[in-house]
């Protein structure tokens, strides 16, 4: 137990004091052989400079006067929300299979803001008709496939129904034709799952990144995307899981908006350990806790909180009460637009 002790002291140390190689994350979406990849590790977004396709062929322009800002792994593209976005045009055949992953982060909750579209189904060139990912006033974060000027068939899921602003969303939506049925991930979990769909479009016909299909300013995304990428293949839950891991691992900071801190102590713990953090403004919190594997293993706190220094502790257990494992786990603060996580070693 001694050496176990020391060993996972010693894990939590590294984790700590130096954040891992950006190219954690870069190299475990390049294993997934992406077919296109944008990153927008560019040196000019300035209209009509080139947004590069990092894995293939197919770079984009930008249009507008979209911002180079922080990103996930170093920059993003920043949408004003005002016809701002980055075009593709058209890819060729959809695979049978295939996946499209992105990670978002929105500075408004509104109706119909786009922030991914591969442009018309079936020929039909009116409505935003697409594979699209859209937000709604109402909170919620939609997939969505179909025509909505009623010529096709329309399949719109929620991928998650309170989108919090400033927030940063890793999404990845799968797809098998042959099957027909859709799978969608949202921060590494599972959120649609062998959600059935009979109608998915022939080609990607008119792929953007940022504005939906039809380019009007109301279907303009006002926040970032990043990491935006194309697989030929799906992507299965354990390989969601380590691209999202990784994302969260590469830089602490990426998360960190504002100067909000999140501490705990003991940690390393065993069995229990108390968060601290204070509120400059009363807040809708969230306060979960994931494994490095990315995947949610306890819900700590939903709520809103007063202005102030706040508590929280956390007994070692799972949503269903179980003891966890030994190891490393990372609990992410959201409250106001602004996140903060702190790497915790729990020992047993």
């Amino acid at each position: 137990m001694e050496h176990s002790v020391l060993t996972l002291t010693l894990i939590f140390l590294l984790v700590l004091v130096g954040n891992p190689c950006p190219a954690d994350y870069v190299a475990e979406v390049t294993a997934d052989n992406p077919t296109a990849w944008w990153r927008f590790e560019d040196a000019s977004s300035a209209a009509g400079a080139t947004a590069a396709d990092t894995a293939g062929p197919y770079d984009g322009t930008y249009n507008g006067d979209i911002q180079l800002d922080d990103g996930i792994v170093g920059q993003s593209a920043w949408f004003d929300g005002n016809l701002d976005y980055v075009s593709v045009g058209p890819m060729g055949t959809l695979p049978v299979q295939g996946s499209i992953e992105l990670w978002l982060r929105t500075d408004a909750v509104q109706n119909y803001r786009n922030v991914f579209t591969t442009g018309p189904l079936g020929g039909i060139t009116n409505g935003n008709n697409a594979i699209r990912f859209e937000e709604h006033a109402t909170g919620d974060f939609f997939l969505a496939v179909g025509d909505d000027s009623g010529g096709l068939p329309d399949f719109v899921v929620s991928l998650t129904p309170a989108i919090m602003i400033g927030k940063w969303y890793h999404v990845v939506v799968t797809w098998d034709t042959a099957a027909g049925v859709v799978n969608g991930y949202l921060d590494g979990q599972r959120v649609i799952a062998d959600e059935p769909n009979a109608f998915w479009p022939a080609e990607l016909s008119d792929v953007k990144i940022g504005i939906g299909y039809a380019p009007w300013a109301e279907r303009s995304w006002l926040g970032n995307a990043d990491e935006v990428a194309i697989y030929d293949h799906l992507l299965n839950e354990a390989r969601v899981q380590a691209h999202f891991a990784a994302a969260a691992l590469t830089s602490v900071g990426t998360f960190e908006i504002g100067t909000m801190a999140l501490a705990a102590a003991p940690n390393p713990f065993n069995p229990r350990t108390t968060l601290s953090f204070s509120l400059p403004q009363e807040s809708v919190v969230e306060l979960v806790a994931f494994d490095l594997r990315g995947r949610r293993v306890r819900e700590l706190m939903a709520g809103v909180l007063p202005v102030g220094p706040h508590q929280v502790i956390w007994d070692g257990r799972d949503d269903a009460q179980r003891d966890l494992a030994s190891g490393i786990y990372q609990v992410r603060l959201n409250a106001s637009g602004r996140s903060a996580i702190a790497r915790l070693v729990l020992v047993r």
